[in-house]
């Protein structure tokens, strides 16, 4: 580039036809034999180009995350019958979603989550009592967003606001 800029400054200041005036440009030159060595012409034309395996939604992830007491339930768990990680989260992100306010009863659980008696009994009451020792609504943390029915509270820990109708100007 800096080439470029002296021919320009050169062609202000002497004031030079522009066809005397010569950028210089590399030579190119090609080396067939280096050539053919790196590009063997043996190219066959596949017969699809982009293959995608179908999307599956059954591997979904649960939002709940084990924690250190989770994990040691687990083990306690794991010496009667085999439970694994994820088969654990997937359970108590169910029970997490299906209850709100009211925690889901232990026979609503047992139609929620097709599992082992004995296993649905003993994940229901671990939940059950995490679920009633944790400081918040859930064990699942949420982002606080503004009610859906428009009222406005002048609540700090609101995430995400809907946009206001008229811009607000600082006063």
């Amino acid at each position: 580039e800096h080439h470029l800029q002296r021919a320009i400054s050169a062609q202000q200041v002497f004031r030079e036809k522009k066809e005397s005036m010569v950028i210089p440009v590399p030579e190119a030159e090609s080396n067939v034999n280096y050539y053919n060595r790196l590009y063997k012409g043996e190219f066959k034309q596949p017969k699809q180009f982009i293959h995608i395996q179908p999307f599956n939604l059954d591997n979904e992830q649960p939002d709940y995350d084990m924690d250190s007491e989770d994990e040691t339930l687990l083990n306690r768990l794991n010496r009667k019958m085999e439970i694994k990680p994820l088969q654990f989260e997937i359970m108590v992100d169910r029970l997490e979603k299906a209850s709100s306010s009211q925690l889901v009863t232990l026979q609503e659980a047992k139609l929620l989550l097709n599992e082992d008696d004995y296993l649905i009994k003993a994940v229901y009451d671990y939940w059950v009592r995490k679920r009633k020792n944790c400081r918040g609504p859930s064990l699942i943390p949420q982002i606080k967003q503004e009610k859906r029915d428009g009222s406005t509270n002048n609540d700090p820990y609101v995430a995400f606001r809907r946009r206001t109708e008229k811009m607000q100007t600082r006063k």
